[in-house]
Order: structure tokens, then C-alpha cells, then sequence
């Protein structure tokens, strides 16, 4: 199926096509005319034709009889007289002419028949017959018709009905229908066997019924031509009037009244051939109000419509005929503008939003544009207005600006994007990411006691990748479930391994991120991939972030608790990163919580860092939930986590990350 293009009916102009219609009703107009003339000229030359035959049999006939036999010869010329009109003998021998019609010589003729002799000479030995066409004024007609000047002939022919004197005032229907309107004689002679020739005179006529049925049909099929093409003409328009108000609906915003963002893209393609072919300085803004939620919040739906009407015609009125915009989505537009230098652009954009504030002057609404500058690169208006999304997005709520640029850095960092999304389904086929483990220490012995598994990228091209290139990416677009059935197979795979080497395994503990959260059979689904290496579900750690927590209260506490039954430990990472940590512990039947590494960094003069945590193990503990601490780097530390009874240390103090062979030999060093 076609895909429906509604910026084409844009293009459809109802004048023009009427016009082109029209000439078509003109030109078969005259293809009719030509066809009544074909149709006159094929009903008289089929009665020459015909007429030929009948020569060639009368001749056949005439050739066997007895000129003297009278008898004879008046029952073939009664015969074939009353086929063709007239038909009349002429016998030509040794220079005399002997005429005959309806089979009797007519004496008084001989002199005039005389003239024939003259065409003996016409005789064509190949063909042993003579063919004579009688230079007379009646020929007239025929020579028009041999030179095809059927339009000519049809107009004589009326205009012989119109003014013959033969049409009297007295004159009856039948009189008039059964006149000549066309004469014609033709002579054909036929050398006999004795020398002499036969000629055969043909009168050939065509009356005014033959005319008038050919003209009937003419009419007949004129006006039925005309009928159609009139009632196409009509459909068309409607068709156009249908399709205009079909395109007219496609292209509204029903929440601004005005275009929509189909109709922005459409002439925003157009206008940026336009800018690139004239050299025109050109810019993609995206205009959002920050807050368009709260604000709906507060004063209602309706209003927050009539918002975002009023921001549409403040922007309609500083907009150029050269330029273009639309609402894209709840309250961000997107503008093509032009412009003649960034300080002018930006003053522009500036005095916009100010406008745009002014609709409501007691109420403090927040707006931030992005820009990105059309340098002639080739590239949709879609694409160009993400990167001004992006632009948009960098400005930060703590400082005072509200304009930004894509610059060559946002560039880049978009480029890679597209690299990393090109290849990451690749990657998981190749198996280009690698398990990276870091060791967790028990307080106790500071013996390795567990790890966690960590993701490293080692590209064909690029090296080896850190999470934080390629994470957040995947988060974003979705591909981070895969990411994380990948990490989790590939650790269960490990320990079935040294399960059956015979070497030690310790609880290995994998990210679950939050987008996995959203799938309701998610711990049946783990359940599968590790129950498919056979290996103890008590040998594998669940991670999920205090983030997920906010998604979904109620479905990540059943999961959760699914995980649970399953004999998986679930742990929460990064505790105290967020805001609601005490009430997370409360409400997440967690195993395990690791506190966040930011904890332990910087200083600390006053000590409340310590506090902090020695009150958090404390918490944690009378939850029966095992204490992790990550981050660390210093024996100060460790002393310390140590006293406050802190589970397991995590960190570089003890071991980066490393690749699964350097971690087998690790714990082969503390077995």
C-alpha cells in the first residue's frame, strides 16, 4: 500500500485542470467530427465499391450474351438496375460507339457516344479491363473525397440540401429524405473477346437519410461525450473540495486552531531547500514553558489549552511569511526563522519569550529555547529540531540563562550516539561486552567474600568503553533489558563453570535497571535464564537502583517480593543518593543495602558524613539487611566501616574491576 502523502493534494489546482478538461471536450469534438466524415466517406466509397462487383458481375454476365439478343440483355440490365440506380452498356468496336441502356441501343446517342472511344487507350493489358472516370462537374464530389477533404465535402453536402431547388415549399417528408445530395458516375470497361469493349456506366448516389443517420449517431455520440465529461468535471470538483477539506483537518491542531506539526515538517523540508539554495542564514528553534504540568495542575486542563492557544498566535504574529512554526507536543514549539546575526537571533528569540510571559503578567511562567544554526548541512527538519531539544536541554535550572546553541561538542556527543545505537545490536551477537567483576571484602577476615558484575564494551574499532559512554544510552532507548538478560546469562554461565571445575563461587550481584521493572513476569523471566545454566539462585544477586522505586511503588514491591520467593537476595544500590531512602527501606523488602559512594568522598572535617553512616548500619541492621559500602579507597575507611559492624567493603582500596581470569585468580589467592 502507498503510503498517504496529504502534502500532495496541496499541490492540486481546480482552474487549470477545468481548463485542460476542456480542451479535451475540443479535441474529441473534433475526433467526432473526423468520425462522421470517416463514417461519410466509408458510406460512399463501400457503395463504389460495391458497385464495382456489381460491375464485375454484370460484365460476367453481359460478356456471355448476344449483344443481339435483346431479351437477355434487358433481363441483366433490369437485374442489376435495380441494385445500383442507373446502369447503362456501352459497346465500343473498331471506333464505333454503340450505347445501350436497360438493354436497348439508343441511335440518337451514337454521336455523343462517339466521345468514349477515346478512352480506349485507358486499357490496361495486366488487368484486361478498363476503368473510366468521366471528367464531368458531378465528379466534383468524388475528386473531393479522393483527396480526402472530408470536413469540405460534409459542409457542401448540407449546404446541397439547404439550397436545392428541388425542395420546394410543397415538397413531403419522404421527398425530402429520398433526394440526392450526392451523385457520382463511374465507368468501368471490359475488353470482350472479340475485340470490342463493354463499358458500364454506375450512377451512384447517396440521399439525405443516409446523411442524417450518420450525423444522428455523430450527434448521438457527441452528446454523450459532452453528458460525461461535464459529470467529470463536476465529480473532479467535488473530489477536490473533499480532499482540501480533508487535508485542512489533517493539518489543524485541534488544541491551537491553527497547523500542526505534520504541516510544520512539510514546509519546514521545503523552506531549508529553499534557505540552502539562496544562501540564506537560518535557524531551528524549540521553544519550551517549563512547569506546563504544574500549571495544568493548578489551574485546570481547559486553561492550560487556552494557554497554549494564546503562546500560538503571539508567535503567529512575530513570524515572517519566509518563515514557518507549529506546536509540537503539550507546550514546545518549534520555529524556522531566519535571521542576520546570532546577537539579532537571540534578541529575537528573547523578545518572544517576553511576549509569551506577558499572556498571563500575574503569573511567573519559565520558558528556554534551544537553537540550532542551519550551516547548509543537508538534513530533515525533524532531525534539526531534536538537536535544538538537545540544546534546550543543556541549559541547567540553576543558572540564570535561558538560550542555548548546539555546538560542535552536542555534535559529537550525538554522533556517538548514533555509533553506539548502530552498533550495539552487533555487539551482543559478537559478544563484545565483557563481564567485568569487582571484589566485595568481608570486615571480618577482608577476605573475598562476594563481587559484583560490571559491564565493559571492548569495540572492534573503538577499544574498551566505559559504562558511563554506552549506559545511559541504552537506558534511554530501551536496549538496556537486553544488556541485562545478557550480564545476567553470562554471569550464571560463569558459575555453572567453575561449579563444574570444582572451584569455589561466591554470590555474584548484577544490575537490574528500571526500565526492566516494567515487565510484570520479570522474576519468572529471570528465574528461566538462570534455572537454564542450573546454578543456585542463592549464587546470584539482584541490584536494582533506589531511582526504580519512584516508578511504580506497587508493582516493584510484588516483583520484589516474587524475587524473594525465588530465593534470589535483591539488594538496593546507591542508598542516599536519593531523597526517600528511610522511607524506601521501610516500604522494599530488600536483603541488602549498599550505601552510595559519595558518602566517603570529600571532606569531612565536622564528621557528619560519619554520623550519617554509622546511623544508616545502624538503621539497616535493625532491619536484618546486610551493609555494603562501595567506593572505598583508604585504610581509614575500612578502620572505620569495620567498627560500625559495616557486612562488606567495596572498592579500590581492595580491587578495581577486572576481567574474569585476573578474579579466578583472586579467589584462588583467598580460598
Amino acid at each position: 500500500m502507498k503510503k498517504y502523502n496529504p502534502d500532495k493534494l496541496k499541490k492540486i489546482h481546480v482552474y487549470p485542470l477545468i481548463i485542460i478538461l476542456i480542451i479535451v471536450v475540443f479535441i474529441v469534438g473534433v475526433a467526432i467530427s473526423l468520425l462522421a466524415g470517416a463514417l461519410f466517406d466509408n458510406l460512399t466509397r463501400g457503395k463504389i465499391s460495391q458497385g464495382y462487383k456489381w460491375a464485375q458481375g454484370f460484365y460476367s454476365q453481359i460478356k456471355e450474351i448476344d449483344l443481339d439478343d435483346k431479351s437477355a440483355l434487358d433481363d441483366a440490365f433490369s437485374n442489376y438496375s435495380a441494385v445500383v440506380n442507373d446502369v447503362t452498356g456501352v459497346t465500343v468496336s473498331d471506333g464505333e460507339t454503340v450505347l445501350y441502356q436497360c438493354g436497348e441501343e439508343i441511335s440518337d446517342l451514337k454521336t455523343d457516344a462517339m466521345d468514349y472511344s477515346g478512352f480506349i487507350e485507358l486499357y490496361d493489358e495486366e488487368l484486361e479491363n478498363y476503368t473510366i472516370y468521366l471528367d464531368t462537374a458531378e465528379n466534383a464530389y468524388f475528386d473531393k473525397f479522393a483527396s480526402g477533404n472530408l470536413a469540405f465535402i460534409q459542409k457542401t453536402l448540407f449546404k446541397s440540401i439547404e439550397l436545392s431547388d428541388e425542395m420546394g415549399e410543397n415538397a413531403d417528408f419522404n421527398e425530402v429524405m429520398n433526394m440526392s445530395v450526392f451523385e457520382q458516375t463511374c465507368y468501368y470497361g471490359f475488353k470482350n473477346d472479340d475485340g470490342t469493349v463493354t463499358y458500364v456506366a454506375l450512377n451512384l448516389h447517396i440521399i439525405v437519410q443516409d446523411v442524417i443517420l450518420v450525423e444522428l449517431v455523430c450527434v448521438s455520440i457527441s452528446l454523450i461525450c459532452f453528458i460525461y465529461l461535464i459529470f467529470v468535471i463536476f465529480m473532479f470538483i467535488r473530489f477536490v473540495r473533499s480532499q482540501r477539506r480533508l487535508l485542512k483537518l489533517y493539518y489543524a491542531d485541534k488544541e491551537t486552531g491553527g497547523k500542526n506539526w505534520y504541516y510544520f515538517l512539510g514546509e519546514a523540508s521545503k523552506k531549508m531547500k529553499k534557505y540552502r539554495r539562496k544562501n540564506v542564514k537560518a535557524a531551528m528553534v524549540h521553544i519550551r514553558m517549563e512547569k506546563y504540568r504544574n500549571y495544568c495542575s493548578c489551574y485546570g486542563d481547559k486553561e492550560g489549552r487556552a494557554l497554549v492557544g494564546d503562546f500560538y498566535d503571539v508567535i503567529r504574529r512575530n513570524i515572517t511569511k519566509k518563515e514557518t512554526f507549529a506546536r509540537h507536543e503539550m507546550c514546545d514549539f518549534g520555529l524556522l526563522i531566519c535571521y542576520e546575526n546570532e546577537g539579532q537571533l537571540v534578541e529575537r528569540i528573547e523578545k518572544i519569550m517576553g511576549l509569551l510571559d506577558a499572556k498571563r503578567p500575574n503569573i511567573k511562567l519559565y520558558f528556554k529555547a534551544g537553537i540550532n544554526i542551519l550551516d547548509g548541512e543537508i538534513m530533515e527538519p525533524s532531525e534539526a529540531y531534536n538537536r535544538a531539544t538537545i540544546a534546550r536541554a543543556k541549559i541547567e535550572d540553576t543558572h540564570n540563562e535561558n538560550v542555548s546553541f548546539f555546538t560542535q561538542q552536542m555534535k559529537e556527543e550525538l554522533l556517538w550516539e548514533r555509533k553506539v545505537e548502530n552498533d550495539m545490536e552487533r555487539a551482543l551477537i559478537n559478544h563484545e561486552y565483557k563481564v567485568y567483576l569487582q571484589p566485595k571484602y568481608s570486615v571480618d577476615d577482608e577476605k573475598l567474600a562476594a563481587a559484583e558484575a560490571l559491564v565493559r564494551w571492548v569495540h572492534p574499532t573503538e577499544g574498551l568503553i566505559a559504562p558511563y559512554k554506552f549506559i545511559p544510552i541504552f537506558e534511554r532507548n530501551g536496549f538496556i533489558t537486553k544488556l541485562d538478560d545478557y550480564m545476567i546469562a553470562e554471569v550464571a554461565k560463569l558459575q555453572a563453570k567453575w561449579i563444574a571445575e570444582g572451584k569455589k563461587i561466591v554470590p555474584i550481584s548484577v544490575n537490574v535497571s528500571r526500565a526492566h521493572f516494567t515487565r510484570e513476569n520479570l522474576a519468572e523471566h529471570i528465574c528461566e535464564i538462570v534455572d537454564s545454566y542450573k546454578v543456585p539462585h542463592e549464587a546470584i544477586e539482584l541490584e536494582l537502583t533506589e531511582s526504580a522505586f519512584f516508578d511504580d511503588k506497587e508493582t516493584l514491591i510484588g516483583i520484589v517480593n516474587k524475587m524473594k520467593d525465588y530465593g534470589f537476595a535483591v539488594s538496593m544500590d546507591d542508598f542516599g543518593a536519593g531523597y526517600s531512602s528511610l522511607n524506601s527501606l521501610k516500604e522494599l523488602p530488600i536483603d541488602v543495602v549498599k550505601l552510595d559512594a559519595e558518602f566517603f568522598r570529600g571532606n569531612d572535617e565536622e564528621g557528619k558524613g560519619k554520623v550519617i553512616v554509622s546511623d544508616a548500619i545502624s538503621l539497616a541492621k535493625k532491619l536484618n539487611m546486610r551493609i555494603v559500602a562501595e567506593g572505598i579507597e583508604t585504610r581509614e575507611q575500612v578502620d572505620f566501616l569495620a567498627e560500625n559492624e559495616c557486612d562488606l567493603i567495596q572498592g579500590y582500596y581492595f580491587a578495581k574491576p577486572m576481567p574474569v581470569e585476573e578474579f579466578e585468580v583472586k579467589v584462588a589467592e583467598d580460598a
